[in-house]
């Protein structure tokens, strides 16, 4: 009987139904039916099912808080906002921390340690005094205090109002001030659809654009008469309809697939775009590449109602110019939302090395320089307030593809320095705390065991665009970073320093990884855990910030898995929808998201004989 009840919680959980369904007969019925030896006694009604789901939720949370109690590293926190029509606010709050796996390894584990209720303000919006409070009372739930990592808010809630407010009640209650990370997937979307919007909102009478950059640059588009009347008539939109022309009419489409079938083409299948950056780069993409097929349909006799959406040259210049410009976001975009849970130490390396490219696109793409340039200010403004975050420079610093290196190379000095002195610091924390342990100095006996590296040069990105590289810059090889570590006010005779300046100097003279079997199947994971012994203190250092999230909740279903039916709150501790959504993903922890609609995808995207643009 307890394993047919456990069954049933557990269906009534992961299906998202009511729990007023057990009162059915129809649903009695079949239970009845299926399992022969059940008695109608034996099925519980509403209010047996409530207490159960309660009983399993203070289960699992009491299991949670075991795990949590054991964390070697910190707990890092993700915190959304979930809205829907009709229905109150919902805090997300999902637990990201270190584990060791059962084969020997290690790896992520998250899990949602709270979905509540947050009251609306009067003026429409969640006040944050009561979500501050509603974080800082999980932590106290689960004993997280003295283990907070880094938390990681969604757009929503990045507000300098909620984390004043969060601040305020860690420091009351004897805690330091929390470290926080905003959720990347906005700032990527806004720099590319304010680029965008440059090119797509152009009037014919295009020169507003120039006119809006007055560097030589820019001047570059007014000199170029064909690009830029070309520009001016939005080949973009063009583009769209050219798609929407074609896909009206079963005929043409199997015209090209006719064409795929002689071997002319890639693939026969168009892609509409819509509305997303990421989208219409898809779309113009595929476009470019039937290019030649759909060129000879428009010019054959039967389809001269839609020849006029024919694109010229000058048009097909501009398209490849937007598809270049679009195409290196996009794949650092696809290549960061490939996880469900998106790792700010993988994410923020490969968002830094984005810049990097578009900024050369300034000087390669000269005639939407204008577009590149907006795009550049809006993310370079964005990642800069970022950095202020201790979690950013920690993510690219622990990351072999680019450690100390890239920030020697593309940061200012005194970021650099800013950065060198942190991950002092923090190795510092670490050594005092084996010191406390173990009762002598455990780091110094066990770097005995070194890693085996070759030098090796950055190239994260490399790997996406193909023979597109980005150099190393040489001119600071030999200070900061890669000369001697040891900063002018401390003293050379400090024993402790020393050997902590030594394991940072032996990890950078190790080289950034770029190539090799490790690299090709790369896993930030195990390639800390393998370094446990060779590197004790940037190891611990590493448990704290590899759960680092880039990302927020964005769970399709989300709100719509929170069902409990009539009258499902209790007069205290969380409500009954709250106990169901954290048992939801308590019981299938592969089924949380955060990368949900991160970026489109081709199978969304795809025309055939019945799609409706």
């Amino acid at each position: 009987m307890e394993v047919f009840l456990d069954k049933l919680v557990r269906y009534v959980i992961a299906s998202g139904q009511s729990l007023d369904l057990v009162e059915e007969p129809e649903f009695r019925d079949l239970l009845l039916f299926v399992g022969r030896s059940l008695a109608d006694i034996d099925l519980p009604d509403r209010q047996k099912l409530s207490q159960l789901i309660e009983a399993k939720y203070q289960e699992q949370q009491n299991g949670i808080m075991r795990d949590l109690k054991d964390v070697t590293g910190r707990v890092s926190l993700s915190v959304e906002l979930v809205q829907d029509t009709g229905a109150p606010p919902r805090l997300a709050i999902t637990a990201h921390y270190c584990a060791n796996t059962e084969d020997g390894t290690m790896g992520l584990r998250s899990r949602v340690i709270a979905f509540h209720a947050i009251p609306e303000h009067p003026v429409g919006e969640a006040d944050p005094a009561i979500i501050a409070n509603v974080i800082h009372n999980t932590l106290s739930t689960f004993n997280l205090h003295e283990k907070i990592g880094v938390v990681t808010l969604g757009d929503a809630l990045f507000d300098g109002r909620l984390r004043a407010e969060l601040d305020k009640l860690l420091i009351h209650a004897g805690y330091q001030a929390a470290d926080y990370l905003r959720n990347f997937l906005p700032i990527i979307n806004d720099a590319m659809e304010s680029g965008l919007e440059v090119l797509t909102s152009a009037s014919p009478s295009i020169s507003g654009i120039a006119v809006h950059q007055s560097s030589e640059l820019s001047q570059a588009l007014l000199e170029n008469k064909r690009y830029l009347e070309a520009l001016g008539r939005n080949p973009i939109s063009r583009a769209h309809n050219l798609v929407a022309a074609i896909a009206e009419s079963p005929d043409r489409l199997t015209v090209l697939l006719r064409s795929e079938d002689d071997g002319e083409t890639v693939s026969a299948d168009l892609l509409q775009e819509d509305g997303r950056w990421s989208s219409k780069y898809l779309m113009i993409d595929r476009l470019m590449a039937l290019q030649p097929v759909i060129s000879r349909l428009l010019k054959d006799e039967e389809q001269t109602d839609i020849a006029h959406y024919a694109l010229d040259d000058a048009e097909s210049d501009v398209l490849s110019d937007i598809k270049e410009f679009l195409r290196c976001a996009f794949a650092v975009h696809e290549m960061v939302g490939e996880e469900k849970l998106p790792l700010a130490v993988m994410a923020v390396p490969l968002y830094e090395q984005l810049l990097t490219v578009l900024k050369e696109f300034q000087q390669s793409l000269p005639e939407i320089n204008s577009a590149i340039s907006i795009t550049v200010t809006k993310l370079e403004e964005a990642l800069t307030e970022c950095r202020k975050s201790e979690a950013y420079a920690l993510s690219i610093i622990l990351n072999p593809t680019a450690k100390l290196k890239w920030i020697e190379d593309n940061w200012s000095v005194e970021e650099r320095d800013k950065a060198k002195t942190l991950i002092l610091h923090r190795m510092t924390e670490q050594h005092h705390k084996l010191k406390a342990q173990s009762g002598h100095d455990e780091a110094g006996s066990s770097t005995q065991s070194q890693p085996k590296e070759t030098t090796k040069g950055l190239s994260a990105l490399n790997r996406l665009l193909g023979a597109r590289r980005i150099p190393h810059k040489s001119g600071r090889a030999s200070s900061g970073a890669e000369g001697s570590l040891v900063a002018e006010d401390l003293s050379d005779q400090n024993a402790e320093l020393k050997q902590v300046e030594a394991e940072l100097q032996r990890y950078i003279e190790a080289g950034v990884l770029e190539s090799g079997d490790e690299y090709n199947h790369f896993d930030i994971f195990r390639y800390w855990k393998v370094r446990e012994w060779g590197y004790p203190l940037l190891y611990r250092v590493a448990l704290d910030v590899l759960p680092v999230q880039a990302s927020v909740f964005s769970s399709p279903g989300f709100l719509r898995s929170t069902r409990s039916g009539r009258a499902g709150s209790r007069a205290t501790g969380p409500a009954l929808d709250e106990m169901i959504m954290v048992l939801k993903y308590g019981h299938d922890p592969d089924k949380l998201n955060f990368t949900h609609g991160w970026i489109a995808k081709e199978d969304e995207l795809t025309v055939s004989d019945n799609t409706v643009l």
